[in-house]
């Protein structure tokens, strides 16, 4: 039997006391016992799955955007086919759109025939433009074009034109009358309301009688 020291017994006694609190030596943990090496070997492991992360996220911004860029197609398709539809707000959209095309066609000719006087270049444009209004609307605003004839559409179409031409004209002359002092913004807004109103009552006639 061997016999310590006192002195070694007690010293060896602490060490094993403590030996549980005390941080492995770099032998006992090995060759990842380094914390530099240990961090380098957490930012290797860590460094895929950041890379997974972010290919999920690109992945998934993508498909987004292309369910994104489907669904937008899908409601332009939609929408252009209900303004190829027979329904009256489909026809209203396109009656609007063949108005401007029509007042495009008016402002160039009244530029056009401008040196010759303002009574023929007005005369002129608004019978031409009266002309190319009613034959879109017989083509495109109401596709009438297999049941309904050009002279019928010219000369229905122009009657009613003429008959909105009198009830503009009859409005704003009243409106004269009945508010002389009314200012410049009050006259505008009052010519677009009796405008909007005649168009209406147009569109209802086109789309009831003549076509």
């Amino acid at each position: 039997m061997t016999v310590l020291h006192p002195r070694t017994a007690v010293m060896s006694h602490l060490t094993t006391l403590i030996a549980p609190w005390t941080p492995m030596t770099a032998a006992a943990r090995g060759p990842a016992g380094d914390p530099a090496e240990t961090g380098a070997d957490d930012r290797v492991r860590r460094q895929p799955r950041r890379s997974r992360r972010v290919t999920r996220l690109r992945a998934a911004g993508g498909a987004a955007l292309v369910r994104a860029t489907q669904r937008s197609r899908a409601g332009l398709v939609t929408l252009l086919t209900y303004l190829r539809g027979d329904r009256a707000p489909a026809q209203l959209v396109r009656f609007a759109m063949v108005g401007m095309a029509s007042n495009v066609v008016y402002v160039a000719l009244f530029l056009a025939l401008l040196g010759s006087g303002t009574l023929p270049a007005n005369m002129v444009g608004s019978i031409a433009s009266t002309i190319v209004a009613n034959e879109l609307h017989r083509r495109l605003t109401f596709r009438a074009a297999d049941r309904v004839g050009w002279f019928t559409a010219q000369w229905e179409g122009g009657g009613l034109a003429v008959a909105g031409l009198l009830i503009t004209s009859a409005g704003l002359a009243a409106l004269e009358v009945a508010s002389p002092g009314l200012g410049g913004l009050g006259q505008a807004a009052a010519v677009l309301a009796i405008t909007a109103a005649v168009g209406t009552l147009r569109f209802l006639a086109l789309r009831g009688w003549v076509f």
